[in-house]
């Protein structure tokens, strides 16, 4: 049965006056986390700034179960952390409904550093969201429903699966090749991050997945063969109670059917949010999917 979605959407929604799920608080070696927009000093690229422009007002045309005829405007640049060294490596990872790619872009600065690795961090486009009740916030697509038969706005993943996938592109054009990049995400960003990178055409570094599940199952891996094998990092809180832990092991159970090195891990005290232990376990995946070279 749904929960509640008036209780729901404001438990999932960042406060700022509270530790809310999207909140940044301090990081206790027993507590969770994850970042808020708060947080500054991360640079713009002006590449990613025009694949963004490029795509305002780009929209595929309506099929399946797909409800959305919103137009995703991009107005907001991804944020951009430089590599300290030199350029070798790329990191893609999108923020969680309701949030912005500020906060996640210090956690890779501060706690995930790998000097020579540049993090994009972009903002998703804010549209309505139905289970919101309709109103504007920040959403890579639609969501209708948090059941695992839920209907999804397949024009709006599709969209942003674009974005995605041009965002790699780019990368790949100014010199750093698909293998050298991981694209990874946060609950709704982690969805897409899923899905876009088992559905592009280049073979990637990796995928992480954390707090998250797979949209547009019935599509993967079809005749998508370049990341049938990819190498992906699943986490998940099992006090998680807007994506329930649940959610991660069907996907993961799904997702082995054809890769076997998906890993799931499970940080049992963790709510809906990341803690010290899922970093150091994000790090050193990182770490080995992109050495230093």
């Amino acid at each position: 049965m749904l929960p509640n979605v008036g209780r729901l959407v404001s438990s999932i929604l960042p406060s700022p006056r509270s530790e809310g799920v999207f909140s940044r608080g301090p990081l206790k070696r027993s507590g969770t986390r994850v970042p808020s927009s708060a947080l500054m000093g991360a640079s713009i690229s002006t590449n990613t700034s025009r694949i963004f422009s490029d795509l305002e007002n780009f929209c595929l045309p309506g099929s399946g179960s797909s409800k959305s005829s919103e137009s995703y405007e991009m107005t907001r640049d991804p944020i951009v952390v430089p590599a300290k060294s030199r350029h070798t490596a790329t990191i893609i990872f999108l923020h969680g409904l309701g949030d912005t790619g500020q906060g996640w872009s210090s956690v890779f600065a501060d706690e995930v550093p790998l000097d020579y690795v540049k993090y994009i961090c972009p903002n998703a486009p804010e549209i309505p969201v139905t289970l919101n009740l309709g109103m504007r916030m920040p959403a890579w697509f639609d969501l209708y429903g948090i059941t695992p038969d839920a209907e999804e706005d397949e024009n709006g993943i599709n969209i942003s699966t674009k974005m995605l996938h041009s965002m790699i592109d780019e990368e790949v054009r100014s010199g750093i090749p698909s293998h050298r990049i991981v694209i990874g995400g946060f609950s709704m960003g982690g969805s897409l991050a899923l899905y876009a990178g088992l559905t592009y055409d280049k073979p990637l570094a990796g995928i992480l997945g954390l707090s998250s599940f797979l949209v547009q199952k019935s599509k993967v891996p079809g005749n998508h063969t370049a990341n049938r094998e990819v190498h992906i990092f699943m986490g998940h809180g099992g006090a998680d109670f807007i994506v329930p832990l649940t959610f991660g092991e069907m996907t993961a159970e799904f997702i082995r059917k054809f890769d076997p090195n998906t890993k799931l891990n499970v940080y049992q005290s963790m709510t809906h949010g990341s803690c010290e232990q899922e970093l150091a376990d994000v790090r050193a995946f990182l770490a080995e999917r992109l050495p230093k070279i």
